[in-house]
């Protein structure tokens, strides 16, 4: 059976130890048990069919231990998220499915959680729905910075605008309230950019699939139903849609990286 991975990149502009641990430990633990639950399931009584591991930095700029994942171990570094523990990746995987996880946490650059998912291109509207409903109830009261998720484009800083636009990815993130980041199949959009669109009432009337709007001020957005339905008309609706709150610059294609998707004009004269 086909399958393709979703990448999803979510930061949080704080740097509260507490916040860390106690978003990074929610993201952790119910990522894979919402989006993956039989193969969490397997990874956690260590069935030898699903091949799993985890990357540990136990503190900033300390040693990275890499090792075959353990429940209890990792239980055991999601319990010190706060002392502060750099980062926790862990991975598994079947011939039928595929779930990773990350958080890490650094003072310049704040909270970041990301996840890969494999999803089945024929089943792909549940797996949207599961998708959706879960990110929404995990930011509804966060307040995020930003988020993105793509089946064509992974880069744990960076997203695809920066690099077009030559961005450094922690002045990007560093201005992330200022500027949208970057804009894919499925965007996260900070309140104070929400405002200055319109609020949230001028993104449900703009060419978009959904909005769903956060308690905690900020919205979700879907340029398509699905990862597959994020074609060009798709893309230019979002982009235009976003262009007010977009960096300046007209972006440039990079050599080896032809496969990414950005509208190639200046927000300032497109």
């Amino acid at each position: 059976m086909d399958r393709e991975t979703l990448a999803i990149n979510l930061s949080v502009d704080r740097d509260d130890f507490g916040e860390y641990q106690q978003l990074g430990s929610r993201w952790l633990l119910e990522f894979p048990q919402e989006m993956s639950s039989e193969l969490w399931t397997r990874m956690c009584v260590g069935d030898p069919i699903a091949e799993a591991g985890m990357v540990i930095v136990p503190h900033p700029g300390g040693p990275i231990e890499s090792e075959d994942f353990n429940r209890t171990r990792f239980e055991h570094f999601v319990s010190k998220l706060s002392d502060p523990v750099e980062s926790i990746r862990y991975s598994g995987s079947t011939d039928d499915a595929r779930i990773s996880a990350q958080v890490s946490w650094t003072r310049r650059h704040h909270i970041r959680m990301s996840g890969y998912l494999s999803i089945v291109p024929d089943s792909v509207r549940d797996d949207v729905a599961e998708l959706v409903s879960f990110l929404v109830s995990f930011l509804d009261e966060v307040d995020p910075a930003f988020g993105c998720a793509s089946t064509h484009f992974n880069s744990y800083t960076g997203t695809e605008l920066d690099l077009a636009l030559r961005r450094i990815d922690w002045d990007s993130i560093a201005a992330s309230r200022e500027f949208l980041r970057g804009y894919s199949w499925l965007t996260v959009i900070p309140k104070e950019l929400v405002a200055r669109l319109g609020g949230i009432a001028a993104l449900q009337e703009a060419p978009l699939a959904a909005v769903y709007p956060l308690t905690a001020g900020g919205a979700l957005v879907l340029a398509a139903s699905t990862p597959a339905e994020y074609d060009d008309v798709a893309m230019k609706g979002l982009f235009r849609t976003l262009a007010p709150v977009l960096p300046p610059g007209k972006p440039k294609p990079v050599f080896g990286y032809e496969h990414i998707r950005v509208v190639y004009e200046d927000v300032t004269t497109g």
